[in-house]
């Protein structure tokens, strides 16, 4: 897959842990280096840069811009810095926030100042530099203990240009989990990559605090501007001796001006007004001639190198070469030497390469930490971007000379090698010259999108970052676009890509809008945004995804409802993937509805084509379930797991290779759900026969299924614990931990979650044989493991709290009274911390610990502490189950017996009894009262297993009357959440089934439903008049229906009030209406004549006649 920094992403990571010792240097800390060596990133002690000779700082004025040379003292953005200090010293463990603004803003400067600030106050200040940016040091160099200190900050500058896997890799590191707090501050250009990492880091499922921070525009009024000017100045002055009065040092031009709304901006105003003033020059005002000016400066002192080479400096590299040299370190970064030489020997053949790279870097010595690396790049790197526009050919400023070679440097820097591989600097070379093209058109139109067109793979190579600069340039070549889109597409597929998904999310929406823009076609708009709403919520974009989500579901509702089945198989893929959307947003009952309504439109698509889409109909019921438990309704999850375990049988008698591992995760899900609702003899056969099909599968494609069978093989020794068979239980968890220790040694990551539960649970089993010893052991290998874990995985330190109180019960079974105690308070600890972090998701465990804490308290005779721990479960539980959730009411009751029992051992026999009935009242509820239901639950939306498609409606296009039915049942419900968008819908949906029926000679079946299309459009008129003629058209309807079941009398009523409505109409806008109003009394008539009224029948048509003869000559009328 494609790697940020260009090439091929090693297949698999490699952990390595400094203990103690050194590893890359590092000590307190975890280093994470690719397969192959290659360090993801590198850790450094941060430290100010002192001591810069300032003769060599005036020598090339960009140094002084360098915010890491801290020439400029810190002044202005003290809201920001507060803002930031106030982020640091908060509550909480850890917390991480997105520090945002345009290049040049200063956010460097405000980490530095940050940075210096928290080491004052004994913070720990570590850098976190990516792989290729620097290179790693010297044995030794870097200690990351954090003894002694208050904190650890961690700032990362080019967040945006990281891959999103690897700061994943960079948020496990063992430094911020060291008992202190921990703070990440990361540095970006925009806010885009944000919501994808806040997803990775709520993934953690950790109390992390995640916010973000916009740095904005210097404002155009006030003083900040002229303050930051003055104090620069001052700081440039004093690097310059002979600017003995600065203070007379005026600005070059009006500040107000929104180029100066940059940091970087004021600063070279300040620079280039200090600099003119000692060599007598006039400054100039304008920003791109204040960058022109700098840049000239660039080249004097290299021409003065140059030429001091006769005086014995040992510089012999031409102003022109260096330039050139300038030129290729912007677009590679910072690299190494063996890759420098052996591109230079291309780009520059003239000149020896260590001669070259010797010359560059007594211009640009590396800043890296490590300063291992060759081609440091021109700083800031807005001025470098610059630099590369005014290089290039096209460039508009005509007295800053470009250079031809600049050309095709630039198209060979963007070649693929000999093996077809791209060069490492893809991303930052990609990245820049994006950069540069959003101000300067010349570098995107005359050669960077002529590159991506030709190879339109570098797009994906160069990473999010490029991708996301790529797609926010104003007039960007929208064919190169669509190129570079449609090969992320060809990468990704429908499936996440955590190092594309940001990128890629900003290509799909910026090609989609501009698609958009030309189709009209409801399929096709619908197809458009399907992607792009995937693509967004992959990016953790969920708001947008889900408006672009609910675009495509109204239009396929619309269309569904004018019997369009084109659109049906993208309205459930819309359907299910805003359901997701809601469930990311935490919006479950939103999500749930959504599911059910891709699980109706899923009915319809089986009938048609049970192949294709049984499968993910199937899963669609699935989600569904599971949403349905989550929100605390089990019978409904049950009932809807059994109907995709139907379907998916179904699906097995014809494609078994595709049902069968559906089909085993769907009879897992029965089984478990069914355990929940305490039907332990039921939940026997799913679970077998999901162990079963996993065996089978785990035989012929052990990599793919052994983890499945492992967790099927606990499932089966879940159930049978609750059915008391505990040597079978046993026996089952035995060979569940035997299946997973191989898998363990090699991914640990993945697969230790499995098997600490599994030996928990074995230890419960060997205790219930009277096997305590056996028991104690597998128990404290459980904890073992959660507890080694638990600083890198939030789901072990969730896995500690319950380990914890097994082992409490395993060391008093074996005597071990006050390790008993110990283990149980732990663990008591550990799930007051998870109930902080997330009350509804971790009160049961901390109920049942402390539950568990009181029967080991009264057990040990120390029943006043006991009666404490068993008040404080029963208040926990008591919330839930008043509010009559699932799995709550029965364990309240539990600890009301316990705490009754301890009461009475206290001699407080009232309240013991009041404790008691209450337990049994509950008990006595849970018996007769059945779990609650949503007010509308689904008709089950497939058929049972033993379905066929009707004889009718064979494979192929869903049937008109069924995309109908399945419009009018989704919109019935529909109405019920908003009824001023859905109810014309319905009333479509309705008229066009009646249409349906009538015309295919089925009048008996248009009734029902024509009837109630009136009476929505009767009720949609008395607020909107617009709508009269959609009444009249449906009561004319309802007339014909009437009139082919030979009921005339019926069929005259509504016949006659939809010539009145067309009377009135035609009064208003004859032009439209009168030819309505005669085919309205020509209906009339017919029916007057068949009731055998021929008087009253010949006047009406008589009138009909007469408006006939008013009409148009070309009117069919």
């Amino acid at each position: 897959m494609p790697q940020a920094g260009g090439g091929q992403v090693p297949e698999r990571l490699q952990e390595v842990r400094a203990e103690a010792g050194y590893a890359y240097g590092a000590m307190g800390a975890d280093i994470h280096v690719f397969g192959d060596g290659t360090p993801v990133y590198l850790l450094f002690e941060h430290r100010q840069v002192i001591g810069l000779d300032t003769g060599w700082l005036r020598a090339q004025p960009s140094r002084m811009l360098d915010a890491r040379a801290e020439v400029v003292e810190f002044v202005g953005r003290e809201t920001e810095l507060q803002s930031l200090v106030d982020w640091r010293d908060a509550e909480g463990s850890l917390a991480v926030r997105w520090l945002h603004g345009e290049g040049g803003q200063g956010k460097t400067r405000l980490a530095a100042q940050l940075a210096a600030a928290s080491q004052e106050t004994g913070w720990k200040v570590v850098d976190a530099v990516h792989g290729t940016e620097t290179h790693p040091p010297v044995a030794d160099s870097q200690d990351l203990r954090l003894d002694e200190c208050a904190g650890t900050l961690l700032l990362v500058d080019y967040a945006d240009r990281w891959p999103v896997s690897h700061l994943s890799w960079l948020f496990h590191n063992r430094l911020l989990r060291q008992g202190v707090p921990a703070r990440v501050l990361l540095l970006a250009r925009s806010a885009g990559g944000w919501p994808a990492v806040r997803g990775r880091l709520n993934r953690l499922r950790e109390n992390v605090d995640t916010s973000d921070q916009y740095l904005s525009p210097l404002p155009d009024n006030g003083p900040d501007r002229e303050q930051l000017f003055r104090v620069a100045r001052d700081s440039f002055a004093r690097s310059h001796p002979r600017a003995t009065r600065p203070e007379t040092i005026a600005p070059p031009g009006p500040l107000d001006h929104p180029d100066f709304g940059l940091t970087l901006a004021v600063l070279m105003a300040a620079l280039v007004a200090v600099d003119a003033a000692v060599h007598g020059r006039r400054p100039p005002a304008a920003m791109v001639d204040l960058t022109t000016y700098l840049l000239d400066r660039e080249h004097e002192n290299w021409q003065q190198l140059y030429e001091g080479s006769g005086e014995g400096l040992a510089y012999r590299t031409p102003a022109e070469v260096m330039a050139r040299m300038v030129f290729t370190a912007s677009l590679t970064g910072l690299t190494s030497r063996a890759l420098a030489e052996a591109l230079l020997s291309a780009l520059l053949p003239g000149t020896p390469p260590e001669v070259l790279l010797a010359d560059h870097a007594v211009c640009y010595p590396p800043t890296d930490p490590a300063r291992a690396g060759v081609l440091q790049p021109l700083l800031p790197d807005r001025l470098a971007e610059d630099f590369l526009a005014l290089t290039l050919p096209g460039s508009p400023v005509t007295g800053y000379p470009t250079d031809d070679w600049a050309a095709d440097g630039c198209t060979t820097l963007l070649a693929r090698g000999p093996d077809g591989s791209v060069p490492p600097w893809t991303a930052r070379a990609v990245t820049f010259l994006a950069a540069a093209a959003d101000r300067w058109p010349h570098v995107g139109h005359r050669h960077l999108y002529p590159a991506l067109r030709r190879d339109p793979d570098l797009g994906v190579a160069a990473g999010s970052s490029a991708l996301v600069q790529l797609a926010g340039i104003e007039d960007v070549d929208l064919a190169m676009l669509e190129a570079v889109d449609d090969t992320v597409r060809s990468w990704t597929g429908q499936d996440r890509h955590a190092d594309l998904d940001v990128g890629a999310a900003a290509t799909c929406e910026r090609v989609t809008r501009h698609r958009l823009a030309a189709v009209t076609d409801p399929l096709r708009r619908m197809e458009l945004l399907n992607r792009l709403g995937l693509r967004l919520t992959y990016a953790g974009r969920h708001a947008d995804a889900a408006m672009n989500l609910g675009e495509a579901v109204e239009v396929g509702r619309r269309r569904m409802a004018e019997a369009d089945a084109a659109v049906m198989p993208e309205l459930a893929t819309a359907l299910n993937r805003l359901s997701r959307a809601a469930a990311d947003a935490g919006l479950l009952m939103e999500a749930f509805r959504f599911a059910v309504e891709a699980c109706e439109v899923g009915k319809a698509l089986i009938r048609s084509d049970p192949a294709t889409y049984l499968p993910t109909t199937a899963a669609s019921f699935l989600t569904a379930g599971d949403l349905a438990e989550a929100l605390g309704r089990p019978e409904l999850a049950l009932e809807l797991t059994e109907e995709a375990v139907a379907s998916l049988r179904l699906l097995q008698r014809t494609d078994p290779d595709t049902a069968l591992p559906r089909l085993a995760k769907g009879l897992s899900a029965r089984g478990a759900r069914l355990r929940l609702l305490g039907r332990y003899w039921e939940a026997a056969q799913p679970t077998m026969d999901a162990m079963a099909i996993h065996r089978e599968l785990a035989r012929s494609a052990p990599a793919a299924h052994l983890t499945d069978f492992a967790r099927s093989l606990r499932d089966f020794g879940i159930t049978l614990s609750h059915l008391d068979k505990h040597v079978e239980a046993a026996n089952a968890f035995e060979q569940a931990a035997t299946v997973l220790r191989p898998l363990v040694e090699r991914n640990p990551s993945t697969h230790l979650l499995d098997l600490a539960d599994v030996l928990a649970r074995l230890g419960s089993e060997l205790s219930a044989q009277g096997r305590r010893e056996d028991a104690l052991s597998a128990t404290e290998e459980a904890v073992a493991i959660h507890r080694r874990e638990m600083s890198n995985s939030f789901p072990h330190f969730a896995g500690l709290a319950d380990a914890l109180r097994l082992l409490s019960l395993r060391r008093y079974e074996t005597d071990r009274r006050e390790q008993a105690v110990e283990a149980v308070t732990e663990a008591v600890a550990v799930a007051w911390t998870l109930a902080k972090h997330d009350p509804l998701a971790h009160f049961p465990a901390l109920a049942r610990n402390l539950a568990g804490r009181g029967r080991l308290m009264r057990r040990l005779g120390r029943l006043a502490e006991a009666e404490n721990d068993l008040r404080q479960a029963v208040a926990v539980r008591r919330t839930p189950a008043e509010n009559n959730l699932a799995g709550h009411r029965l364990p309240l009751a539990e600890a009301l017996d316990d705490l009754a029992s301890v009461l009475g051992g206290l001699g407080r026999s009232d309240e013991a009894r009041a404790a008691a009935q209450e337990a049994t009242e509950i008990r006595d509820q849970a018996l007769q009262q059945p779990p609650p239901r949503p007010a509308h639950p689904p008709r089950s939306p497939v058929p049972p297993a033993t379905a066929r498609p009707s004889p009718n409606r064979g494979s192929g296009p869903v049937d008109a009357v069924l995309v109908l039915e399945t419009a009018v049942t989704v919109h019935r419900r529909l109405v019920q959440e908003n009824p001023a968008t859905n109810l014309p819908v319905l009333a479509v949906a309705l008229f066009n089934l009646a249409q349906h029926h009538f015309s295919d000679g089925r009048p008996e079946q248009a009734v029902q439903p024509i009837a109630e299309a009136v009476e929505l459009y009767r009720r949609l008129t008395r607020d909107d008049a617009f709508l009269l003629p959609r009444l009249a058209q449906a009561l004319n309807a309802q007339g014909s229906v009437l009139y082919a079941l030979n009921r005339y009398e019926s069929a005259l009523s509504p016949i006659e009030e939809a010539g009145e409505i067309h009377r009135g109409l035609a009064h208003a806008d004859p032009g439209i209406y009168l030819a309505r109003l005669a085919s309205s009394l020509g209906r009339i008539g017919l029916v007057l004549h068949d009731m055998g009224r021929t008087d009253r029948a010949q006047e009406v048509m008589l009138e009909a006649a007469a408006l006939r003869r008013l009409l148009p000559p070309n009117d069919p009328l």
